[in-house]
């Protein structure tokens, strides 16, 4: 069953990467690894995601043929990223909530 669904845009450099650029990026991974002898606890990832109110579509899927179709209008306009880490061999950092008001 298919349902309506708001896009997130993707940059074109992040739509370009081909398979020899990814090649090219674990090669040089590897090397890293290899000449500065890290082990799983000295390999850390991150990744932040942020949330934003007001930002979106106001369409809806609803029941065919309803009359009256709501959406909730957030009163509120902020910005809130959270950052997550963490090492290869599994140890977490505490997590990094960023609010703009």
């Amino acid at each position: 069953m298919l349902a309506t669904r708001t896009s997130q845009a993707v940059c074109k450099a992040r739509n370009a990467v081909t398979k020899s650029d990814l090649e090219q990026f674990f090669s040089s991974l590897i090397k890293a690894v290899v000449a500065n002898r890290l082990d799983a606890s000295r390999v850390f990832n991150m990744d932040e995601t942020a949330f934003q109110t007001n930002k979106g579509s106001k369409r809806v899927v609803a029941v065919r043929g309803s009359k009256n179709v709501w959406h909730q209008d957030v009163a509120l306009n902020f910005h809130l990223t959270l950052v997550a880490c963490g090492s290869a061999s599994g140890c977490m950092v505490p997590p990094l909530t960023i609010k703009n008001i």
